[in-house]
């Protein structure tokens, strides 16, 4: 990895990060669906990243958010769950031939229908572990998996718009 890299990965680890803080944090419709902006940095990592350097970075990240947000660990625990899943859920979705020469999960590259079966399993496994933690029980079970797929419904809205406006189509030789 070279410098251009860790920089270009520490901009969107700030980006990803102080969106969250100052605008998804308070961004709820109908106290149901919360949007967790941040899992996209992790969802958006390079597919060649290093799976220790990966899980760091998603406890990193969650902490990050839990510290701007009082929320004692439960981000941070969500997100390395979801590190821990995501190179076994890409190994499932990955398409026959490989990924030619891209290296990082776009939509407008990969398809709107591969973007779906790749961002929203991953995005409900974290909503899942998130909300459940949070409550430390089980009551009201079919109250939070409404909330958490309007949640993970809502996540994936923002993450797709943001890739239609800030990812660009990369051609494929």
């Amino acid at each position: 990895m070279n410098s251009n890299n860790y920089i270009s990965l520490l901009l969107n680890f700030v980006i990803f990060v102080l969106l969250q803080i100052l605008i998804f944090e308070n961004f709820v419709l109908y106290n149901t669906a919360f949007c967790f902006f941040y899992v996209g940095f992790i969802l958006f990592m390079s597919f060649e990243t290093d799976h220790l350097a990966f899980l760091f970075m998603a406890f990193f990240t969650g902490l990050a958010v839990d510290i701007f947000s009082d929320s004692l660990g439960v981000n941070a625990a969500a997100s390395v769950a979801l590190a821990f899943v995501r190179p076994h859920w890409l190994s499932i979705v990955t398409p026959r031939g490989g990924y030619e020469s891209v290296t990082i999960p776009n939509v407008k590259v990969l398809g709107f229908q591969w973007f779906l079966s790749y961002v929203f399993p991953l995005l409900f496994l974290h909503h899942f572990l998130l909300f459940f933690i949070e409550a430390g029980n089980f009551h009201y079970f079919f109250h939070k998996l409404f909330k958490i797929f309007t949640s993970a419904l809502l996540t994936f809205i923002i993450l797709v718009i943001y890739q239609y406006i800030f990812y660009r189509r990369v051609r494929m030789l």
